[in-house]
Order: structure tokens, then C-alpha cells, then sequence
């Protein structure tokens, strides 16, 4: 949250509306499909702060969504990198990087659809062997 800085949040817990608020901070567990369905773009926290080993963004990235991972993510090294590569995600190190780059995606349409056009095409290539992993294991469980 201290990366939003002073914009308007609602965490999800809470169970509030949006109303005002543009920032969902889903702190809760299962919600992430629905989420990632309406998302413009995702943050990845469990790859951030205390190491231990990361969390995948591939979910996020199987719906199309442009992704924000933190350092700690060497449990997912080679695909981050692909990602990122590919122009699907970006790696920050702070949360001030963190929100400049929530903020200048935020307001640069041109480059937040090139980096979700990005993440589609990668969705739709599946040729990451995480992403088919969760088409094959995970997706159909949900």
C-alpha cells in the first residue's frame, strides 16, 4: 500500500465498494480469476519483501494482464525473464519503482496496450511450460 502513495485503495478484506477508489488490493485468498479477468494490469507481491522464492505470474499472465514482479522471484527466474522480454511484465526493486511504474503504465495507454498485447499473445502461444501446466492441472479446476 505505501507504494500507492496517496492514491485511493479499498483492500479487499474489507469488503467495500470501489466507489472512487481505481486500486483493488486483494489480500484475501481465491479471488484472483475473477480479478485477473477485469484487471488493466497485476502485482505479483509475493515476490517482494521476504525471499522465499517468489510467486508465479503466470496466472495473470494466462488472462491477458500485464504483470509487476517484485525481485524475488528466483523460483521463476527463466520465465520472468521471458516475460519481460516479451514485453508482458516488468521486474521492480522498490516500492517507489513500483509505483512509477504503476503510475506511468497507468498513464501511458500506448505502452499499457503494447504490454497487454504482449501478455495475450504469450497466452495465446503457451509456450512457456508453466503456462501449460496451468491450462492442463490448474485452470480446469477452477
Amino acid at each position: 500500500a505505501a507504494a500507492l502513495g496517496d492514491r485511493e485503495f479499498v483492500l479487499r478484506s474489507v469488503r467495500r465498494p470501489l466507489g472512487s477508489a481505481r486500486v483493488l488490493v486483494l489480500d484475501t485468498y481465491g479471488e484472483l480469476k475473477e480479478a485477473y479477468a477485469s484487471a488493466d494490469l497485476a502485482v505479483v507481491g509475493g515476490t517482494y519483501g521476504i525471499d522465499h522464492g517468489g510467486h508465479t505470474p503466470v496466472e495473470a499472465i494466462a488472462w491477458g494482464v500485464p504483470t509487476l514482479v517484485g525481485p524475488n522471484h528466483r523460483q521463476h527466474v527463466q520465465t520472468v525473464e521471458w516475460l519481460v522480454e516479451a514485453g508482458a511484465a516488468f521486474v521492480f526493486h522498490s516500492p517507489e519503482e513500483l509505483a512509477s511504474l504503476m503510475i506511468g503504465l497507468s498513464q501511458d495507454s500506448a505502452a499499457l496496450s503494447r504490454s497487454r498485447e504482449a501478455a495475450r499473445r504469450l497466452a495465446d502461444e503457451r509456450e512457456d511450460p508453466t503456462l501449460r501446466v496451468y491450462d492442463a492441472l490448474i485452470a480446469p479446476a477452477m
